[in-house]
């Protein structure tokens, strides 16, 4: 059986102002940075890999978490947020307002199949657990898919430093979503 627990990387000021981030590469803040130590401190299982998108806010919380585990941090674009386009940088509650099509936000089919690409990769993956850092788009979209519309991001917020859990055995099945801590605990919604 293949664990891969997906992470949320740590808060930054877009996400305090509750601004578009995509694929502009803004750093961690220093909540951010706690988030990722005390995720860290609550490690209590083994971990085979560490994979993380390659923007700063992600790979940094990776990079806080492998203190803890001292494995390779292997990066990988298909981990990357969602282009926003000319979105990047407004308002949450603004981008909800506007035709998306009209300003080069990236297609929904696109983001699936860069995470449909990268979940076939990882089934080549060593038994065991790995951890996987990237964004809250990417774990929306990909609970969106394994729950086929059910879980998305409209009534399933991922918060930062919260963790996804989805198993392979034949087929990816989401194991759990929304925990804060590396043990479980009632934080957590298990499907």
């Amino acid at each position: 059986m293949i664990e891969l627990i997906f992470i949320r990387h740590g808060q930054t000021d877009w996400n305090l102002e509750k601004r578009l981030q995509g694929i502009q590469d803004i750093p961690l803040n220093q909540t951010g940075r706690e988030e990722a130590e005390r995720l860290t401190s609550s490690f209590n299982i083994s971990v085979n890999s560490i994979t993380s998108s390659p923007l700063s806010r992600a790979y940094e919380t990776a990079e806080i978490l492998n203190k803890k585990l001292g494995l390779n941090i292997y990066s990988d674009r298909r981990l990357v947020e969602r282009d926003f386009g000319e979105l990047s940088g407004k308002s949450v509650d603004y981008s909800k307002t506007v035709n998306r099509d009209l300003f080069g936000v990236e297609s929904i089919h696109s983001m699936e199949s860069k995470i449909s690409s990268f979940l076939k990769d990882m089934e080549k993956l060593t038994q065991g657990t790995h951890i996987v850092v990237t964004h809250g788009g990417v774990i929306n979209i990909l609970l969106n898919m394994l729950s086929e519309g059910e879980l998305n991001w409209e009534n399933t917020p991922i918060h930062n430093c919260s963790l996804t859990s989805i198993i392979f055995d034949s087929s990816w099945n989401i194991n759990y979503y929304g925990s804060k801590e590396f043990m479980l605990t009632e934080e957590i919604f298990i499907v």
